[in-house]
């Protein structure tokens, strides 16, 4: 039984689904975060010691936008908040009209 990965999927099915919140994507903007393996070694190293583990290795998430930043804040990623950020550029648009 060969399985498909979650990129084969949303290729080949028409209505790409998030895997956080589970609704239809509808949109064309959507983010796949997936995996890269890093050695210390200064050798190529075998990372994969069988097929399945390559094939599991190589899965992605696939998520609205949205909920990708959901995810990120509650792993305590640091994140900009953008409407904070669009305020203090509309107010210093502001102070420079003004001058």
């Amino acid at each position: 039984m060969v399985m498909k990965n979650s990129v084969d999927q949303l290729i080949n099915d028409k209505k790409p689904i998030c895997q956080r919140c589970k609704k239809e994507i509808k949109y064309p903007g959507y983010v796949i975060v997936g995996c890269d393996i890093i050695t210390n070694s200064k050798r190529i190293a075998q990372i994969y010691t069988c097929p399945e583990q390559a094939f599991n290795f190589n899965q992605k998430i696939v998520m609205h936008d949205y909920c990708w930043m959901r995810t990120l804040r509650e792993h305590g990623t640091e994140l900009y908040d953008l409407d904070k950020l669009a305020e203090e550029h509309l107010k210093k648009e502001g102070d420079k009209d003004g001058v």
